[in-house]
């Protein structure tokens, strides 16, 4: 009778592990350079409170997003390519289950960026660091005068006037 339970519990010890082993493989890092275009989608009120794919309970009014193929966690930046308003959702779920859609996001999300029931969209991975990066770089920018050179800031530009402009009511 031990042996048996003892066989059971190594038997369920290795399953565990190898269910462990594959959500790994299928948690590999995702390129930076991910870029997806498609229609999304979003949940409906009827998934409040269910279990998502990777355990936890499902939130309509969290920033959180479901993706066939994407790791969990993954940041991605979802952009409406009708009115380019964006979002970055967490993706914490599977799916869409329907073909021709590439993401299915929560209702938060989905008002974020003034989607209707459907939309077209770009996904890109969301890197914080590499955002603030990119800010800092565009903070320190300084205009640059492309004529400086041409001309200078003391050079005086003629220009050939015949008098009678004005009296034909042209403005310069």
């Amino acid at each position: 009778m031990m042996a048996g339970s003892f066989l059971a519990l190594v038997l369920i010890n290795l399953i565990s592990l190898s269910l462990i082993s594959q959500v790994q493989a299928k948690t590999k890092e995702v390129s930076p350079d991910f870029v997806q275009v498609g229609e999304a989608s979003w949940y409906g009120p009827g998934f409040q409170g269910r279990k998502t794919a990777n355990g936890e309970r499902f939130d309509t009014y969290e920033m959180t997003a479901a993706h066939k193929t994407l790791p969990f966690n993954t940041l991605i930046k979802v952009t409406n390519l009708h009115n380019e308003a964006t979002v970055v959702v967490r993706i914490n779920d599977r799916g869409p289950f329907i073909r021709s859609r590439i993401i299915d996001l929560s209702k938060a999300a989905k008002e974020e960026i003034g989607m209707g029931g459907l939309a077209q969209v770009k996904l890109e991975v969301y890197d914080p660091e590499t955002e603030e990066q990119i800010e800092k770089e565009q903070e320190n920018l300084a205009p640059v005068n492309l004529f400086d050179q041409v001309f200078p800031a003391t050079s005086k530009i003629f220009v050939e006037w015949d008098g009678d402009s004005l009296a034909e009511g042209r403005n310069f």
